[in-house]
């Protein structure tokens, strides 16, 4: 077979492998709040969406938008993440064969369609997938745009960036890391006036457009209440970036109780990866160094770190929260690395690192999909539990406001949904204070825990409920538990 014969075959029958993963289930969990703020936003008119207050920018929303009206029935604002996660292994594929070779490209291709962290945000309906692809097809034109006379591949990559900037505000980390790299490449004694000239114009053109659809975005960005900076988010990211969010413990707990302590109850299976993954990432630091294109070996370094240090800075000066999520255009680099590492050395150094891989990815991905624990807060069978359970001078409550409207989407009862009346949950005091005020009520009181970490992150209300004679747990899905409260 050719070059090209053979390329295309591994990257059809790796998109395959990508899409088993990706699509079949892919409605099985409930939405979650910021896949419901898509949603939402997607069926307001396009002028809304465009000038929409919500803190991010609009061309996810207007790509949902396209999709129809049945968009959140039929999981189609997933299976639009789906087909981006499908698309950007046959891309990285033909990017690794075109930096390196085609058998880099293969091993980046099979790392990243089995990759637990881009499968899990290849099925949740927002745009990191989306980033994800943008963040690969750019990379194709990097090095023809340092050449002269490469208007085309200028042109394209301008074109991708800017919308990459309409589709999250984070994706300046990847655009900051290929600004500096171009700015090492270029020698400006080749680059004539006219070109910085023209870029400049563009620029100044393209801000004043866009700049009535993002000041309002850029105005009420970040959302929600500030969120403490941890150092414990950096590590962490490059934890998932190997395993996923199914190994190791589960993101409630996480978010329960930030740091290293959470980390001794899974012990075992985290130093098994923080092993594997340090071995797999030193063997392609070595194989990108032995590399005697020096340039290219500057880009995927940058691609790999400006990114997650982006991130972190905009959660250290804004207070807005660092998410791995965030990071996650640095991915694709991490995976071409490790691919050039495992193509360029020995099988005593490839074989055992790809099948722990694989391992650790099947572990994690099944995780997700089976233990209650690792999945998504099922909200929607808990708001079809709730049309059944509760009587029409019942009230209910739920801790953490954050989940109102995903019940909202699902539940099609007469109730209101309450939040607590003391935000945060703070002190024991708090806790009894609410539960009292909650027993003057002459009905049952529902009370919903579900992502209860951010309005009561001692679990103080929990306690409380389950020493008071008058609560019972009624029931209980995957992230949420339902205590009725006689008086």
């Amino acid at each position: 077979m050719t070059d090209r014969k053979l390329l295309i075959t591994a990257a059809l029958t790796l998109m395959i492998v990508a899409a088993l993963l990706r699509f079949p289930g892919i409605g099985e969990q409930s939405y979650w709040l910021d896949e419901i703020v898509s949603i939402n936003l997607a069926a307001r008119p396009v002028q809304e969406i465009v000038f929409a207050e919500d803190g991010f920018p609009p061309a996810y929303a207007l790509l949902v938008k396209a999709l129809g009206p049945r968009a959140a029935a039929d999981f189609y604002v997933r299976k639009l993440s789906a087909v981006f996660g499908v698309l950007s292994v046959g891309i990285i594929l033909w990017l690794g064969a075109k930096l390196f070779d085609l058998k880099t490209g293969v091993f980046a291709a099979g790392l990243l369609s089995l990759s637990p962290l881009h499968v899990w945000y290849s099925r949740e309906g927002r745009m990191y997938a989306l980033m994800v692809f943008l963040g690969i097809v750019s990379s194709l034109f990097i090095q023809e745009i340092t050449k002269k006379g490469k208007w085309g591949a200028r042109a394209v990559f301008s074109g991708i960036a800017l919308f990459g900037m309409m589709t999250h505000y984070v994706y300046s980390g990847m655009l900051a890391a290929q600004c500096i790299y171009v700015l090492t490449r270029l020698s400006f004694r080749r680059i004539s006036f006219r070109w910085f000239g023209i870029s400049f114009l563009v620029m100044i053109v393209t801000g004043a457009v866009l700049f009535p659809i993002m000041k309002e975005a850029i105005i009420h960005w970040p959302l929600g209440p500030p969120r403490e900076f941890r150092l414990f988010s950096l590590p962490y990211t490059a934890f998932t970036f190997v395993s996923g969010f199914g190994i190791g413990p589960p993101l409630e707990e996480l978010h329960r109780h930030p740091g290293f302590s959470v980390v001794f109850g899974c012990l075992p299976e985290v130093l098994l990866v923080i092993i594997i993954g340090s071995a797999v990432i030193a063997g392609g630091l070595r194989a990108l160094y032995q590399e005697k294109d020096s340039g290219l070996c500057l880009y995927l370094i940058l691609w790999l770190i400006v990114p997650p240090a982006v991130a972190m800075l905009i959660s250290w000066t804004t207070g807005s929260g660092y998410n791995v999520r965030y990071a996650i255009t640095s991915l694709p680099a991490f995976i071409l690395i490790v691919g050039l590492g495992l193509a360029r050395h020995r099988r005593l150094f490839a074989v055992p690192g790809l099948v722990f891989l694989v391992i650790i990815s099947a572990a994690s991905i099944s995780r997700d999909r089976c233990n209650p624990r690792y999945a998504r807060e099922d909200l929607r069978n808990a708001s079809k539990y709730l049309e059944t359970a509760v009587e029409i001078q019942d009230r209910i409550f739920f801790s953490s406001k954050n989940v109102h409207q995903v019940l909202y989407h699902y539940y099609k009862g007469p109730h209101e949904i309450e939040s607590l009346s003391v935000r945060p949950v703070q002190t024991k005091e708090d806790a009894c204070n609410t539960l009292k005020m909650l027993s003057e009520n002459k009905g049952q009181i529902w009370m919903g825990l579900s992502r209860d970490w951010e309005e009561d992150p001692g679990g103080l209300l929990t306690k409380e409920l389950e020493k008071n004679k008058n609560a019972m747990l009624k029931a209980e899905f995957p992230g949420v538990k339902i205590y009725c409260v006689k008086k």
